[in-house]
């Protein structure tokens, strides 16, 4: 896939004047002083920067050409480290890289420009009006070597529409993170994996779940492996699996019930049998409700963005700092042919 990145413009002096003081908001301003300031960027070196005095309240303040602020480094070099940042250098290579440009800075500023770039896209995040399937899964991450987990919730489409941190692995905490999502977006159907977790804090939500297609049939074969005989019997659950029948409860009650008659040595297989029975109605959700998929794998590709650039770190060292840099990873793999950069900036 090509993609096209449009970097900020950056001025050698600024066109027009601030219009109003930033203190009193007052109107009357003049010209205090002139200054030349040198920029770290890779197509201007110095700009002009206007101190103006206000005859309102008597202060005096600095009014910067456009693409410059009070940093050394220009807007487009903060935008441009982050990026590489994103799209998978290191901090220390992302520096270099810049270096041979002429416009080096360090890793530690490469790293602040990432955060900053990821604080603007947190803060500028806003919710759709009403999504009524979403996709959620979760992930570990770690941060500074302790693993925590972060939620992701996707929607119809498998647009990212939200990631929080979550503060555990259990029902009360997945209720937590789920019930505002549910609630704001009137979602009617979530989309899961198999983990146990989902199904007593959806019923409690009042939602429909849908299980994972890939999940359940990767789960099953892999039970199944772990069953000795009963070739018959494991072929006709996988079919119910695979083609899932309008009759499959039936079916399935009726090999319970086969399995049953077996004794002890038919109690692994029948547990198998139970699992998927006790689930039927939530792996056949989307054969009734249109719109709602098979599988999450739309979920997990949003995932995915964040931990391939993830996999190449040691971790990250705060709880904010990773939910920054998610955040960078998302926007840059949200699939977009065209990224507006300025877009990373504090307006």
């Amino acid at each position: 896939m090509r993609i096209r990145l449009i970097l900020p413009d950056v001025k050698t002096y600024a066109s027009s004047g601030p219009g109003e003081c930033p203190y009193c908001h007052g109107h009357v301003l003049h010209i205090h002083q002139r200054l030349s300031r040198r920029v770290i960027d890779p197509q201007v070196d110095q700009v002009q920067v206007v101190r103006w005095k206000c005859t309102e309240c008597g202060r005096s303040f600095r009014h910067y050409p456009e693409g410059v602020s009070r940093k050394q480094q220009s807007k487009r070099l903060e935008v441009v480290a982050a990026i590489l940042w994103g799209l998978g250098l290191s901090l220390a290579w992302a520096s270099q890289v810049l270096e041979i440009f002429g416009v080096g800075v360090g890793k530690t500023t490469v790293w602040r420009d990432v955060q900053e770039a990821g604080q603007v896209l947190r803060s500028r995040n806003r919710w759709p009006g009403v999504v009524r399937v979403v996709g959620a899964d979760e992930t570990l991450f770690k941060v500074r070597g302790r693993e925590v987990s972060v939620g992701f919730v996707v929607g119809e489409k498998g647009e990212l529409i939200g990631f929080d941190l979550l503060t555990g692995r259990d029902a009360q905490s997945f209720e937590e993170w789920l019930r505002g999502y549910v609630q704001g977006l009137e979602v009617e159907v979530v989309v899961t994996d198999d983990l146990a977790t989902y199904k007593p804090v959806l019923e409690e939500l009042g939602v429909e779940q849908q299980l994972c297609l890939a999940h359940v049939r990767k789960n099953l074969a892999r039970r199944l492996k772990g069953i000795e005989g009963y070739a018959r019997e494991k072929e006709r659950l996988r079919q119910i699996v695979k083609e899932l029948p309008p009759d499959g409860g039936e079916q399935l009650v009726d090999l319970e019930w086969a399995l049953a008659r077996e004794g002890e040595r038919g109690k692994k297989l029948k547990a198998v049998v139970i699992y998927i029975a006790q689930r039927w109605r939530q792996l056949t959700c989307f054969l009734r409700r249109e719109g709602v998929p098979s599988t999450n794998n739309p979920c997990e590709r949003a995932i995915g963005r964040s931990k391939i650039r993830y996999k190449t770190m040691r971790g990250y060292k705060s709880d904010q700092g990773m939910l920054h840099g998610i955040a960078l990873t998302q926007w840059l793999g949200s699939g977009a042919q065209e990224y507006r950069l300025e877009e990373l900036l504090v307006a």
